[in-house]
C-alpha cells in the first residue's frame, strides 16, 4: 500500500516538474531552430513563464472566491437547519393545542390568555393544563424566531 501511494506521488512531483520543463524546453528548442537568436529564444521563454504565473494567479483567486461562495452556502444551509428543527420543536407542541388563533403568534398569545383566564377563574385544573402548555408554547416560538435572526 505504502509503495502504491510512493509510486503515486513521485509520479505527481515528476509531472508537476517535467511538463512545464518539456513544454517550455520545447518553445525554447523551436525557437533556436527557427533561426531566433539565444537572446530572442530567452526572452519568449520569459513572456511564457510570465503567461503561465498569471494563469495560475488567476486560477488561485478563482479558487479563494470558489471557497468562499461554498462557505457562505454550508453557513446558510447550517442556519435553515437550525430554523426547521426549531419549527418542528414549535409545531410538535402546537399541534396539541386545540386552540387556533388567526396565526401561529396568535395562537401562542391565546393559548396564554386561555391559561391567565383559567388562574382568575380558579379553575386548576384547566390552569395547570393549558399554562404548562402555554409556557411550552412560548418557548418553542421564541427559540423559532429567534433562530430567524
Amino acid at each position: 500500500m505504502r509503495e502504491q501511494i510512493k509510486k503515486i506521488l513521485l509520479g505527481i512531483i515528476i509531472g508537476v516538474f517535467t511538463l512545464p520543463t518539456i513544454t517550455l524546453g520545447g518553445s525554447f528548442t523551436v525557437s533556436l531552430i527557427q533561426g531566433k537568436s539565444v537572446e530572442e529564444a530567452v526572452q519568449i521563454l520569459a513572456e511564457q513563464i510570465d503567461s503561465l504565473i498569471g494563469r495560475v494567479e488567476v486560477l488561485e483567486t478563482k479558487q479563494k472566491v470558489q471557497e468562499q461562495s461554498m462557505q457562505e452556502m454550508q453557513t446558510a444551509l447550517e442556519k435553515e437547519q437550525v430554523q426547521q428543527k426549531a419549527y418542528n420543536e414549535f409545531r410538535k407542541v402546537y399541534d396539541k393545542v386545540w386552540l387556533r388563533g388567526n396565526t401561529e403568534e396568535d395562537t401562542v398569545q391565546d393559548t396564554r390568555e386561555y391559561c391567565q383566564q383559567a388562574i382568575k377563574e380558579g379553575n386548576k385544573g384547566k390552569a395547570d393544563n393549558f399554562c404548562s402548555l402555554a409556557d411550552e408554547l412560548e418557548s418553542t416560538w421564541k427559540a423559532y424566531q429567534d433562530s430567524l435572526k
